[in-house]
C-alpha cells in the first residue's frame, strides 16, 4: 500500500526538482454573524501556509498524462484537508476559489485530495 500513498509525494518531489514552488497561502472561510437587513453572513479568512500543486487546463494532460479532468480552471493537488470556499494563492499571487473536493484513496488510505479551482482574476 505505500506504493500508492506515495504517489503524491514522488509527483511533488518531480515539481520541486525542476524548481516548482509548491507553496501555496490558504485562505479558510468563516461564516460570522447574519446581517439583519439581508441575511447574509459576514466572511474572514484565517491565512496558512499548505503545500498544493496546481494545475491550469493545458498543463495537466503535459505534466500527469491522464486520470484527473480539469472541470473549471485549474486543479490543486494537496494532502492536506480543504473545502469548498476556502481560497489559495499561489506563488504568483493568483487567487483561486476552491468550488469542489474529492478525495483520491486506495482502500482506507488517502493519497491526495483533488480540488477543483476557480480563478479570481478580480481579487480584492
Amino acid at each position: 500500500m505505500s506504493t500508492f500513498t506515495g504517489l503524491y509525494d514522488r509527483f511533488a518531489a518531480k515539481l520541486r526538482f525542476i524548481g516548482a514552488s509548491l507553496d501555496v497561502t490558504r485562505r479558510t472561510l468563516s461564516l460570522g454573524v447574519a446581517d439583519g437587513e439581508t441575511g447574509w453572513y459576514a466572511k474572514s479568512y484565517a491565512n496558512t501556509t499548505i503545500e498544493m500543486v496546481i494545475l491550469g487546463r493545458a498543463a495537466t494532460l503535459m505534466l500527469i498524462e491522464s486520470g484527473l479532468y480539469v472541470k473549471r480552471d485549474a486543479v490543486g493537488l494537496t494532502k492536506t484537508a480543504v473545502i469548498e470556499g476556502d481560497e489559495v494563492m499561489d506563488a504568483a499571487s493568483r487567487y483561486y476559489t476552491v468550488e469542489s473536493v474529492t478525495p483520491h484513496c486506495v482502500g482506507d488510505l488517502l493519497v491526495f485530495y483533488e480540488c477543483q479551482l476557480v480563478y479570481n482574476a478580480l481579487h480584492t
